[in-house]
This record gives C-alpha cells, structure tokens and sequence, in this order.
C-alpha cells in the first residue's frame, strides 16, 4: 500500500515507474539472451520490477502467454504498463530484435530514472528546507509568546499594585 500511495507522488511516482521499467526490460532482455522459455523470462522480469503494481500483473500476464500470445499482448491486457513502453516492445517482437531492443530501452528508461531521480531529490530537499524553516519560525514565534506573557504578567502585577 505505500508504493501505491508513493506510485502516485508526480515526481516520486515516475521514478518508481521508470526504475522499475528499467529493471524489467533489462532483465528479460538478459532472459531471452540467455535461452530462458517466455513464461520463465516473463515472471523473472515481472520479479525483478520490485513494484508490487507491477507483480500484481504477472498472473495475468503469465496466463496470457501460456495461452499463446505475445509479451506486448500479455503485458498490454494487464492494464498497468504504460503505453510506450508496450508499444516499444510490440515494435521489437515485430521486428525479432527483442533483446537489444529491450537493453535499448532498459537504457533509456534508466536515464528518465536518473533524472527522475534529480527531480525527488530538488523536491525533496526544498520540503525538508520548508519544514525547518516551519519549525524554527513557530519556535520564535512560542519563544515570542512566553516573553510576551511574562512581560504582561508583570504589568499586571504593576497595575495592580498602583
């Protein structure tokens, strides 16, 4: 449930989604190099997403593919797969070139993670800024507050004994 809160962060969200994409082209790239049946490749690469919108869909996906249809298709009928990314595969199963296909989009989503990464990191760092600033601001200001009833109390005490 937190990578799914986390999922939808704008800038956190694009990082878990193109790391992970990242991960999952790169690792059926090196499955189908190595040999590995479709069914095997498709569950290591769905494995080795560590997202859990993504492993959600390997029943799904895998099913698909014991019936005869293709890693575009499988991956397209669950629903979670972004749209470029199904349609890059589709491209390369057409083309017969899935495993340098797939390293070549594994590089590229690295990149949009990389810079994915930037991103959460400026933000985040603005939000800790912003926080501490927050907290020294509502300190001055309860600092403020307490000099400020002691000063009262103290003219009270003045007043009240003219």
């Amino acid at each position: 449930v937190p990578l799914q809160v986390a999922m939808r962060i704008p800038a956190m969200g694009t990082y878990l989604r193109v790391s992970s994409l990242a991960r999952m082209s790169w690792t059926l790239a090196m499955a189908l190099e190595a040999g590995v049946d479709a069914i095997r490749s498709m569950q290591m690469a769905l494995d080795s997403t560590q997202n859990i919108v993504f492993q959600h869909a390997a029943p799904d996906a895998v099913l698909a593919i014991r019936s005869g249809r293709e890693f575009h298709e499988s991956l397209r009928g669950t629903g979670v797969f972004p749209t470029e990314f199904v349609d890059s595969l589709q491209a390369a199963e057409l083309a017969g070139s899935e495993s340098t296909s797939l390293l070549h989009l594994s590089e590229m989503y690295s990149q949009k993670a990389q810079a994915a990464s930037k991103t959460v990191t400026v933000v985040s760092g603005f939000l800790i800024w912003g926080m501490i600033a927050m907290i020294i601001i509502a300190l001055i200001f309860r600092i403020a507050m307490f000099y400020l009833g002691a000063i009262n109390e103290a003219l009270d005490m003045v007043n009240g004994g003219i």
